[in-house]
């Protein structure tokens, strides 16, 4: 086989493995220039890509330091707010008691002065009665002393009324030495 090929380079022109090489020798160059060219643009593309990505880290970066710092400040002002409240609720409680305390008094005091007042009521009540009674007890008398002095009077009028017939009854006499009249005998009620 070699034989035959060397008597069939051989048999070739001279000039003909040159070109060969040459046609050879420029694919190869076409190739790497190609894979060169293939190169530099995925080199492009993966920097760009990666500047891409750099950036959209910087990004992620700068928002994450944002966010950590706002929450800095959040925290601190959530601090400052519960301290600020902490101080109120002291002071509220503080002020609770006070007024408990005072509201506490004043019930007691309330409830002394109703109880005070009750006492003084039902006092009352029974002092009120027994003036009703006392003063029910004198109407009665004051009534019986109506009554017997009614029946006085009415005695007093029978007398009167008896005593001026008598005396329109009885005769008259004659005067006395002194110059006055002598009446009769006086009737049986009045002796």
């Amino acid at each position: 086989e070699n034989r035959s090929l060397r008597s069939q380079w051989s048999a070739l022109p001279f000039t003909l493995p040159i070109r060969i090489f040459e046609d050879a020798n420029n694919r190869l160059k076409r190739e790497i220039e190609k894979s060169q060219q293939s190169f530099e643009k995925e080199q492009a593309e993966t920097e760009k890509k990666l500047k891409k990505m750099e950036e959209e880290t910087k990004s992620i970066i700068a928002t994450y330091e944002d966010s950590e710092r706002k929450m800095r400040e959040q925290l601190t002002d959530l601090k400052k707010k519960a301290k600020k409240f902490r101080g109120l609720a002291s002071k509220f409680k503080e002020k609770f008691r006070s007024k408990f305390a005072v509201a506490v008094q004043q019930l007691q005091a309330q409830e002394a002065m109703i109880s005070r007042l009750r006492q003084e009521a039902q006092e009352t009540e029974d002092k009120g009665q027994k003036e009703v009674i006392e003063i029910t007890r004198k109407l009665f008398e004051v009534q019986k002393e109506k009554e017997r002095l009614l029946l006085l009077y009415q005695d007093q009028t029978a007398l009167q009324a008896e005593l001026g017939e008598t005396f329109q009854s009885q005769p008259a006499v004659p005067s006395s030495p002194g110059g006055k009249k002598q009446l009769a005998a006086l009737p049986k009620s009045l002796s």
